[in-house]
């Protein structure tokens, strides 16, 4: 059985399904990875999509390939679906990484679809229940980090369902066991995982240090603005530089 892969809605190549590894796990990661070994190279870049299981998943990092010998090519490399776009996107307030906020999940729920959907579009908010009022603050933080801090703080679940976000008390049984199609052999376990690699940032932020910082401005020197790389190849992917030497320099005698 093959799966077609996709490049900006168009076909591209077909890969074999049986050595796909489907993981699905409660607050955590949902992948379909693959490893096989192919007489060629494959046409597969960052940004590749597939659909399975009714979701769009999307190749994030680099295939790693191995040549085993002269017309023999071993490939590793997963497919990640919606809710890994949240771990790529920082969440902000009017501008700001550094914030704090404070809701019940169905506010919660609405602030952080607002901001996905201020970088994304299609986000809507799904099923939620009364579990108090939390409040967090946050510095440069990854939305689907953000989205954990809260259902912990909870001591609720957040559950991603295409682009629906939903935040309860339980919102699905936790899987211990990652599964893969064999050809003739249903599901068994498996041991093997996946090992990301960095992340290909194409929006860049920067902060600097503490010194010397003007009225108003608090911990670290904030620095204005971001500069954007090669979004229309892979996406949208948001980071931070750090840089402590970066402050308000005092000049003159």
């Amino acid at each position: 059985m093959k799966i077609q892969i996709k490049r900006k809605g168009i076909n591209t190549i077909e890969i074999p399904l049986n050595a796909g590894i489907y993981a699905n796990k409660v607050m955590a990661e949902q992948l379909l990875s693959f490893s096989f070994q192919t007489s060629k190279l494959l046409d597969l870049v960052v940004g590749d999509t597939l659909l399975y299981k009714g979701e769009e998943y999307m190749l994030n990092n680099t295939p790693s390939i191995r040549k085993t010998s002269r017309f023999s090519f071993e490939y590793d490399f997963a497919f990640e679906g919606p809710r890994h776009l949240l771990s790529k996107l920082f969440i902000t307030h009017l501008g700001a990484r550094k914030f704090s906020f404070s809701g019940t999940a169905q506010e919660w729920l609405n602030f952080i679809v607002d901001c996905v959907n201020s970088k994304s579009s299609g986000w809507t908010v799904g099923q939620f229940e009364d579990m108090g009022r939390v409040t967090i603050e946050f510095d440069s933080t990854y939305i689907l980090d953000a989205l954990t801090m809260v259902a912990e703080a909870m001591k609720g679940e957040w559950g991603v369902k295409g682009k629906v976000i939903s935040l309860k008390k339980t919102v699905g049984t936790a899987r211990a066991l990652t599964f893969k199609y064999g050809k003739g052999e249903g599901l068994y376990s498996l041991t093997r995982k996946i090992i990301d690699d960095k992340k290909i940032v194409t929006r860049a932020y920067a902060r600097g240090g503490s010194n010397n910082l003007p009225a108003g401005m608090r911990d670290y020197f904030t620095i204005d603005g971001y500069v954007e790389k090669n979004v229309s190849i892979y996406g949208l992917t948001e980071g931070e530089f750090i840089d402590e030497e970066i402050y308000p320099k005092r000049t003159g005698t």
